[in-house]
C-alpha cells in the first residue's frame, strides 16, 4: 500500500514538472527574445533620434545592400521625412531564429504599420526590411 502511494505520488509530482516544463519557456527562448526586444529598440532609438550609423548597425535592407548607398538613402529619408513618432506594437516570438515585430510610425505626414522579420546575424539581432518587389 504505502509502495502504491509512493508511486503515485512521484507519477503526480512527474506531470506536474511536466506542465511547468512545456507551459515556461526556455532560458534559451527568453533570452534570445530579451535580445531581439533590445535590438529593436535601439533600432527605434536610432529612428527616432535620426542617428543613421545606429539605424545600419541594427537593421539589414535586402533593398539596399551598399551601406555606403543606404547611408545616403537613409540621410535623405530622414531629412525629408522627420519622425514624429514610432512604437512597437507588437513582438511575435516564433522560435529562436525567427522574430516577428509589428511598428506603428509617422513620418512626416505619412504613418505606416509594418511588420518586420528579424535576422540574427553575427550573432546579433537586427530588424530585416525586405525587398516588397
Amino acid at each position: 500500500m504505502k509502495a502504491t502511494k509512493i508511486v503515485a505520488s512521484i507519477t503526480g509530482i512527474m506531470l506536474l514538472a511536466g506542465v511547468i516544463i512545456i507551459s515556461n519557456p526556455t532560458r534559451a527562448e527568453q533570452t534570445s527574445e530579451k535580445e531581439a526586444k533590445q535590438a529593436v529598440t535601439h533600432y527605434l532609438n536610432a529612428v527616432s533620434a535620426g542617428d543613421v550609423n545606429e539605424i545600419i548597425k541594427y537593421s539589414k535592407d535586402e533593398r539596399v545592400p551598399d551601406d555606403t548607398k543606404r547611408k545616403e538613402m537613409l540621410e535623405h529619408f530622414m531629412q525629408n521625412n522627420p519622425v514624429k513618432q514610432i512604437q512597437v506594437l507588437s513582438v511575435n516570438y516564433i522560435n529562436e531564429a525567427n522574430i516577428n515585430v509589428t511598428i506603428s510610425g509617422q513620418f512626416g505626414d505619412t504613418t505606416e504599420t509594418k511588420t518586420l522579420p528579424l535576422i540574427k546575424e553575427n550573432n546579433q539581432w537586427k530588424v530585416l526590411i525586405e525587398d516588397s518587389n
